[in-house]
């Protein structure tokens, strides 16, 4: 019996030999940021985009709206042509959602609340809506 309780203590000792830090070097990294560096610079352009976006229809009628979404979404053909399916891909990704949430969706919902007055004055206007599906918005089913 008290040949087991020595070798009891002596095993727990060995195992216990590592120090904290050492088991912390030794654990995988869990904290990884969720979103590569691509795609943070692919929302920040995206966040300028709303900005134009914002910009051009600030006091326009619906007529001037068409005019300058197209505008828009012409000068960033291709940023809209590569950004708006992997912008809507972070979204449905959980872990890339809560960093869009976290960091992307406070921007965009700031120009969206400066596009506001205009689109809800043009809500139903099918040539504003044409445009938006168009350019850098989903289309709202």
């Amino acid at each position: 019996m008290t040949t087991r309780i020595v070798l009891c203590v002596a095993l727990l000792t060995a195992c216990s030999g590592k120090k904290s830090e050492e088991v912390k070097k030794d654990a995988p990294a869990s904290s990884a940021e969720p979103v590569s560096a691509e795609d943070r610079a692919l929302a920040g352009r995206w966040v300028a985009l709303y900005g134009e976006y914002a910009a051009a229809l600030e006091g326009a009628d619906c007529a001037r709206a068409v005019t300058a979404i197209g505008e828009v979404n012409g000068k960033n053909a291709d940023l809209i042509a590569t950004g708006k399916s992997r912008m809507r891909a972070l979204r449905s990704d959980p872990a890339k959602a809560k960093w869009y949430g976290d960091n992307i969706k406070p921007k965009l919902g700031a120009a969206l609340d400066r596009m506001a007055p205009v689109l809800d004055s043009c809500r139903g206007n099918a040539g504003v809506s044409a445009a938006l599906a168009a350019g850098a918005f989903d289309k709202k089913p």
